[in-house]
């Protein structure tokens, strides 16, 4: 009697593991849908990142090109894994777990639908070109300790001199160099 009771436990087992449960329970469950990012790219120019290299009584102004990054935001669809741990278990005493599992992962790949969204902007900047000089741009030049207000053009190859007159009425004291229609690109130049 306890014979007959194992022997239909055991058949039972069997026939579910046989069944491959993993994969049939994948396959009926329903899609899980997530949202992800895609790729990454750049919109047109958002602003130059400038830089400022010292010589002696000049300034060598480059400028790179910056642009907003730019993301993909994507739907993944696709079915979730269940059941594993009947794979494994089919695994260890029977063998078939391991078809079960490729069964399963190939049911996943099958299911996957990506539908594009939309772009969106990230915050953050991406250089977006070559560093070029930035020619022919007016720079003010300010010291307000010792009155020293005025501006400067750059040459065609971003350089900006200074006026050696300029250190004497510094004195060892800094000047704020900044771009005359953006203010918020400064560099202080220690005499």
């Amino acid at each position: 009697m306890i014979f007959k009771g194992l022997r239909f436990v055991y058949i039972t087992i069997l026939i579910i593991t046989f069944s491959g449960c993993s994969s049939i329970m994948t396959y009926l469950g329903p899609l899980k849908s997530e949202l992800v990012d895609g790729e990454t790219s750049h919109s047109e120019l958002s602003r130059y990142d400038y830089g400022f290299q010292e010589g002696k009584h000049t300034l060598l102004i480059e400028k790179t090109p910056m642009c907003k990054e730019m993301v993909q935001r994507l739907r993944l669809e696709k079915k979730q894994l269940r059941g594993f741990p009947i794979a494994i278990f089919e695994l260890i005493f029977y063998g078939f777990g391991l078809l079960d599992m490729a069964c399963v992962y190939g049911i996943i790949e099958n299911s996957k639908k990506v539908e594009p969204l939309a772009y969106y902007a990230t915050g953050n900047l991406l250089v977006c070109g070559e560093k070029i000089p930035a020619g022919n741009e007016t720079f003010v030049i300010e010291n307000k300790i010792f009155g020293i207000h005025q501006t400067a053009i750059t040459n065609a190859d971003g350089l900006l001199k200074l006026d050696p007159k300029l250190s004497e009425r510094a004195k060892m004291n800094r000047l704020n160099i900044y771009l005359k229609n953006d203010p918020s690109v400064s560099y202080v130049h220690h005499y």
